[in-house]
C-alpha cells in the first residue's frame, strides 16, 4: 500500500477531464429527443401504433371532408368542387394542416390535439349546417362563436333535423380520436424546441397574408380570388365551407376611403344647418322595425282571398299618416344590416358580404340616438329577443342609449304581463313595454328604437285563426303554403 500513488487532478486537469467533443446525438438526447423506454415514437411498434401514427396523420383530412360534406349535402357535388378547384382544396388543406401542426405542438398529444381541432372544425361544420337550413346563408368568420353558442336556438327556427348518417360519420371521427388516445400517439420532442417550432409555423402562415398584397399573391398562386366574396353563393359553391370561410377572414377589414378624416367630414358637414328649428316641439319619436315584414300583395299574379295586411292598410290610410316603401339592404336573412342603416343613416354598401356591421364598431359612434339625447331627449332600445345575437349586447352601449332591454331585461319588467306568440314576445307585449318606457320618463321627451320578432319563423301553428287563401298558377304547392 506505501507504494502506491494516487492521482490528484489539477484545476488545468479537471477542466480537461469535463470537456467533451460536440455530438449531434447527444445534443439531440439533451435537447429535443426524449429517450425514455415505451414512450412517444421509441414505444415498441406494435400494429395499433402503427395506426395511431397513420391515424394522426389523415385526421385533417377527414374533418375536411366530413365538414364539406355537410356543407354540399352530396359525395356527389362535394367531389364536383374537389374536381373543379383544385387550388382552393390545397389552400384549405395547407390551413388545416397548419393549425393542426400547431396544437400538435402545442399540446404534444396526438389526443389532446385532434380533439381540439375536431371541436372546432366540426361544430363550425354543424353551425352551418343549420344556419343554410335556416337562412340559405353560410356562417360568416365573425360568427364563430356566437353561432355555435347558439345552436340550439338555431335549431330551433327551423324544423330540420341532423341526418342519422351525418351523426355516424361524427361518430367514426370520434373513434379515431379513441385509438388516438389508447395508442399514446405523441411528439418525442421537448417543449421548448416544440413551442419555437409551433411558433415559426404561425409565424409562417400569418406572413403569408399579413397585408393586402401578400393575400392578393397568395390567393392568386392557389387560383382563388377576393373579388369572389362579394356574391357568398358563388364563394361557398367554388371554394367550398372551409375555403370560403377562410377567404372571408382575409376580407374581413374594411380600408379607410382616400382623403377620410375628421376635418373632411366636417367640411361637408359645415354646409348644413344643424340648429333645431323654433317649432320644434320635442315630442316623443317612436321607431319600429318589424322583424321579417313586407308587404306580400307585391308578388305578381298572386292573389289572396283576403287582404294579409288589412291593419297595416287602415293604419296608414288615416288622415296624417304619411306611408310608402323603403330600399334596404337585406332579404331573407341579415336584417342586422338595415337596423344598422336606420339607426346610423350610414350604408352598408362597402361592408364585405356576409359581414355584420357591429362587429366593426368598438368606440362609441353618432347616431339618431346619440343625437336625440343631446336634445334632452331619454334614449331607449328595445328588442324582444336575446342580447347575444348580432353583437348588440356589446354595441349598443355605444350607440347613445340611456338603456338597452333585450329579452331577458324585458322579463324584469313585472308591470307588463308578457305573452309569446309562437317562439317569441307577442307585438302586443312589445307594444306594453313600449308604454311602459314612456310612461318610467314622463317629464323628459322620449326616443325610442325597438324591434320585433313576432314575425320571425317558423309560423307553424302560430296564426291559427287567420287563415288567406293564395292562388299563384306559377308557385309551388310548397311555396304557396310558406306564404
Amino acid at each position: 500500500m506505501k507504494n502506491k500513488r494516487y492521482y490528484k487532478p489539477n484545476k488545468k486537469t479537471r477542466r480537461r477531464a469535463y470537456h467533451r467533443p460536440f455530438s449531434l446525438r447527444a445534443f439531440l438526447d439533451k435537447y429535443v429527443i426524449i429517450s425514455k423506454p415505451n414512450y412517444g415514437f421509441r414505444r415498441e411498434k406494435t400494429k395499433f401504433r402503427v395506426l395511431g401514427i397513420v391515424l394522426s396523420l389523415i385526421l385533417p383530412i377527414y374533418v375536411y371532408l366530413l365538414t364539406e360534406y355537410f356543407h354540399f349535402k352530396s359525395m356527389g357535388r362535394l367531389f364536383d368542387c374537389i374536381g373543379e378547384n383544385g387550388g382552393a382544396v390545397a389552400f384549405s388543406l395547407i390551413a388545416l394542416y397548419g393549425l393542426y401542426a400547431v396544437l400538435y405542438l402545442i399540446f404534444k398529444r396526438g389526443f389532446l390535439a385532434g380533439s381540439a381541432f375536431s371541436i372546432v372544425c366540426l361544430s363550425l361544420g354543424v353551425a352551418n349546417y343549420y344556419k343554410l337550413a335556416l337562412r340559405s346563408e353560410n356562417i360568416y368568420p365573425w360568427e364563430t362563436f356566437t353561432q355555435i353558442g347558439n345552436l340550439g336556438a338555431l335549431s330551433d327556427f327551423v324544423k330540420v333535423g341532423f341526418p342519422l348518417w351525418y351523426s355516424l360519420l361524427i361518430a367514426l371521427g370520434i373513434g379515431m380520436l379513441v385509438i388516438l388516445f389508447i395508442s399514446k400517439t405523441s411528439l418525442p420532442i421537448k417543449a421548448v424546441p416544440r413551442f419555437i417550432l409551433a411558433g415559426v409555423i404561425a409565424l409562417s402562415m400569418y406572413v403569408s397574408v399579413c397585408n393586402q398584397g401578400m393575400i392578393e399573391r397568395t390567393l392568386e398562386f392557389y387560383n382563388m380570388s377576393v373579388a369572389q366574396t362579394a356574391n357568398q353563393d358563388k364563394n361557398h359553391s367554388e371554394n367550398g365551407f372551409v375555403g370560403g370561410f377562410l377567404l372571408n377572414m382575409l376580407t374581413m377589414d374594411m380600408e379607410a376611403p382616400e382623403e377620410y378624416s375628421k376635418n373632411s367630414i366636417e367640411k361637408i358637414m359645415d354646409k348644413y344647418d344643424g340648429e333645431r328649428g323654433k317649432n320644434f316641439s320635442s315630442p316623443d319619436v317612436i321607431v319600429v322595425l318589424s322583424e321579417s315584414f313586407w308587404n306580400p300583395k307585391l308578388l305578381p299574379e298572386t292573389t289572396f282571398s283576403k287582404n294579409p295586411i288589412a291593419n297595416f292598410d287602415e293604419i296608414a290610410s288615416r288622415e296624417n299618416a304619411i306611408s310608402g316603401y323603403m330600399y334596404q339592404t337585406a332579404f331573407a336573412g341579415g336584417t342586422v344590416r338595415t337596423e344598422f342603416e336606420v339607426i346610423t343613416g350610414l350604408s352598408c354598401d362597402e361592408i364585405p358580404a356576409g359581414a355584420v356591421p357591429w362587429q366593426y364598431v368598438d368606440e362609441e359612434i353618432p347616431t339618431y340616438a346619440s343625437a336625440f339625447k343631446k336634445l334632452g331627449y331619454n334614449t331607449a332600445f328595445l328588442h324582444t329577443y336575446t342580447s347575444d345575437f348580432y353583437l348588440r349586447e356589446d354595441t349598443y352601449p355605444l350607440l347613445g342609449f340611456n338603456k338597452a332591454y333585450f329579452e331577458d331585461d324585458l322579463a324584469d319588467i313585472k308591470e307588463v304581463s308578457r305573452k309569446y306568440s309562437g317562439f317569441y314576445i307577442s307585438d302586443d307585449s312589445f307594444a306594453e313595454y313600449v308604454k311602459y318606457t314612456l310612461n318610467e320618463n314622463p317629464n323628459k321627451p322620449n326616443f325610442i328604437f325597438g324591434i320585433t320578432m313576432e314575425n320571425h319563423q317558423p309560423y307553424t301553428n302560430k296564426y291559427s285563426s287567420f287563415e288567406v287563401g293564395v292562388k299563384n298558377p306559377k308557385i309551388s304547392e310548397g311555396t304557396i303554403e310558406e306564404i
